[in-house]
């Protein structure tokens, strides 16, 4: 979303909100629904006040289990900017996505103690104990590793 800075002279204070889910596909993630965005500028001098708050639920795959979980988004920013930063336009959506972003997790974990996968069979180990010994698989297992033999190198 754009605002007219013409606009926002007159005005002196522009206050909206609205919905979007077109971020996501940005960003390479899923909403569960459209995020909640609510912004203002108000103008004052040469200086643009800036307020953006947005919700949502993103949906991420564990990096651990690679089930699906629901992460919240949540964004409070407030920031004062020179108005000669801008051209004829502010684009929301600009600093909406480097926001978003920002507050994305660099590992996407369900929870703290996910157990992951077992090596051996593939089985999730949150749902069920497979029974396997935690050890990576040999030539005698599924696996044959091209990397087996470099096991026995002596340094």
């Amino acid at each position: 979303m754009k605002v007219s800075l013409e606009e926002l002279k007159n005005r002196q204070l522009i206050e909206s909100s609205y919905e979007d889910s077109s971020l996501a596909e940005n960003l390479n993630f899923k909403l569960k629904k459209p995020i909640n965005i609510r912004f203002s500028l108000a103008l004052s001098s040469d200086l643009i006040s800036f307020n953006l708050a947005a919700e949502g639920t993103a949906v991420f795959e564990c990096d651990r289990c690679l089930e699906d979980f629901d992460y919240k988004l949540g964004i409070d920013e407030s920031s004062t900017i020179p108005l000669s930063d801008f051209g004829e336009s502010i684009d929301i959506t600009e600093e909406l996505r480097q926001n978003v972003s920002l507050d994305l997790p660099v590992k996407k974990i369900c929870r703290e103690n996910c157990l992951g996968l077992c090596p051996v069979c593939g089985k999730n180990k949150n749902s069920e104990n497979c029974g396997c010994k935690n050890t990576a698989p040999s030539e005698e297992g599924r696996i044959n590793s091209k990397f087996e033999k470099l096991k026995n190198i002596k340094f």
